[in-house]
């Protein structure tokens, strides 16, 4: 491999250009990359690292090579707080990805992440990086690996590049976990292409492979890219292979991309029916709303932004007319401490369980129409602390329901009666009058099942 030494002058260059302070801060050094994290510590740096390493010998592979030698560390910078990454993005990009959170430097071959969502010491301590944070790392790392392997990866099709780097990053999670199931942040995606499928609107194949899905909006574009790259790659991995050799070798210039393209055509473009097929039949959980909600067996642990609530709902509703919900709630100590339990969605609105260590319970009616928020009843509980679990259970029939939070019991009469299908699902704060973080809890042990 060609000696990249333009990098060794950008990688000098970094700390000044990301405001003079990665070179104070922890740095991990693996065998292919090396993560800063600003504003962060040690044991931050070496579960980064963590997270990175394995992203390279699968690039490598996914392109057909053998494990590649590097003449020098890749580099990954972590960032602990927003304003860090932002002033990075600034002086790197001129701005230009600032509301990712994430971004790759094409002239550094340096990737930059902010942690995302922001998040409280305590849940840090407790959980460690938070899973979204850990995905991004592998994905822009995926993508500098990519930029090292490949000399033409300025032209490498929007998606190739973004289904390498998402299929990436969940083959190094289930690397770390093997036991890790299906998580609405990588479910999410067959969620939006089903909706464009029922709606008409998903692409055709050799659209998506000439990169023209201009049309859709960025999440929807985002799903269609992946979702197909990640079914090619698991029902056809020759034929992906073959691809991602032409898009590896073929020589950078004006007629890169219609070679290549011509290429994907041929191996990929008559798989339109199957893909849609295979799109139709996905068994998918959850519909996540907001990020950010992640499944380990009994416990599911979420995490809101400071500026967005998490929202998940079930995708199986409840039938009959009545719910009963029961589990055990752990919230961690932050500057946003609720986390909320929602259910009865319907045209009309839906209702929140809003559970706050410190204080107790509020529910409340969100009324669609009027767009408001209307509080039914409320209750404190002494018991509701951060840090332990405390045992909840709503059971509701018509405009009957009962609250019972740490032992103790309460009657409510609802607004309005439940509908024939009850729709539910949990939910963490947003950040609270100018709070930088949201909330962070663990749902243990869910059930809901018809009352």
């Amino acid at each position: 491999m060609t000696k990249c030494w333009g990098r060794r002058v950008w990688l000098a260059l970094l700390p000044w250009l990301a405001g003079g302070l990665v070179a104070q801060s922890p740095i991990a050094i693996g065998k292919y990359f090396a993560v800063t994290c600003e504003g962060g510590d040690q044991q931050m740096a070496e579960q980064a690292l963590k997270v990175v390493e394995p992203v390279w010998p699968l690039v490598c592979a996914s392109f057909g090579l053998e494990e590649v030698a590097l003449d020098e560390k890749l580099s990954v910078v972590l960032y602990r707080g927003v304003d860090g990454y932002l002033a990075a993005d600034k002086r790197l990009t001129g701005g230009r990805f600032g509301p990712n959170q994430a971004m790759s430097h094409w002239a550094s071959k340096s990737a930059h992440v902010a942690m995302q969502p922001p998040s409280s010491d305590a849940s840090l301590a407790g959980c460690g990086l938070p899973m979204q944070t850990q995905v991004m790392l592998a994905w822009e790392a995926c993508h500098i690996a990519r930029f090292e392997l490949c000399p033409n990866f300025r032209s490498h099709p929007g998606w190739f590049h973004d289904g390498l780097a998402a299929t990436t990053s969940l083959r190094v999670l289930r690397q770390l976990d093997p036991q890790m199931g299906d998580q609405p942040f990588f479910t999410q995606r067959w969620w939006r292409v089903r909706r464009l499928v029922v709606a008409g609107d998903m692409p055709s194949v050799r659209a998506l492979l000439a990169d023209q899905t201009q049309d859709l909006d960025m999440r929807d574009r985002y799903a269609a890219r992946i979702a197909f790259y990640e079914f090619v790659a698991a029902t056809y991995p020759g034929k992906m292979l073959e691809v991602a050799k032409a898009v590896r070798t073929t020589p950078a210039g004006s007629s890169y991309k219609g070679k290549v393209q011509r290429v994907a055509d041929r191996l990929l473009g008559s798989l339109g029916d199957e893909f849609i097929a295979d799109v139709k039949r996905r068994a998918i959980m959850w519909d996540e709303r907001i990020r950010s909600l992640w499944l380990f067996g009994s416990e599911w642990r979420q995490r809101a932004f400071a500026s967005n609530a998490a929202v998940a709902y079930a995708a199986k509703a409840v039938l009959g007319g009545s719910f009963h919900a029961k589990g055990a709630l752990l919230i961690y100590a932050g500057e946003t401490q609720q986390m909320n339990f929602l259910f009865a969605e319907s045209a009309a609105g839906f209702y929140s369980l809003a559970i706050t260590a410190g204080s107790g319970w509020k529910l409340m009616d969100y009324r669609s129409e009027s767009n408001e928020w209307l509080v039914v009843s409320r209750g404190e509980e002494a018991a509701m602390t951060t840090g332990s679990y405390v045992p909840f259970e709503l059971q509701g029939t018509g405009r009957e329901l009962t609250v019972k939070l740490a032992g103790r019991t309460w009657k409510i009469k609802l607004p309005r009666v439940l509908p024939e299908k009850v729709r539910w699902g949990v939910g963490a704060q947003s950040g609270q009058d100018g709070a930088g973080n949201g909330a962070f809890g663990i749902w243990r042990g869910v059930t809901v099942t018809g009352g």
